[in-house]
């Protein structure tokens, strides 16, 4: 899952902190939610961008 791998990374990244996910399948999102949970979900990277609580979308 390519989404996991980016927060993978992301996780080790200094000054990066991931705050959303966006992923249509809800398994997949929720899948990806466990591991930072605190992230906010949604089911499309329009309404993320729409909401503006992102500095940057990968």
């Amino acid at each position: 899952m390519m989404g996991v791998e980016h927060i993978e990374n992301l996780s080790h990244t200094e000054g990066v902190e991931v705050t959303a996910i966006a992923d249509p399948d809800p398994g997949s999102r929720e899948f990806a939610g466990a591991l930072v949970p605190h992230a906010l979900h949604y089911t499309n990277h329009e309404a993320l961008i729409a909401d503006k609580v992102c500095d940057a979308v990968v």
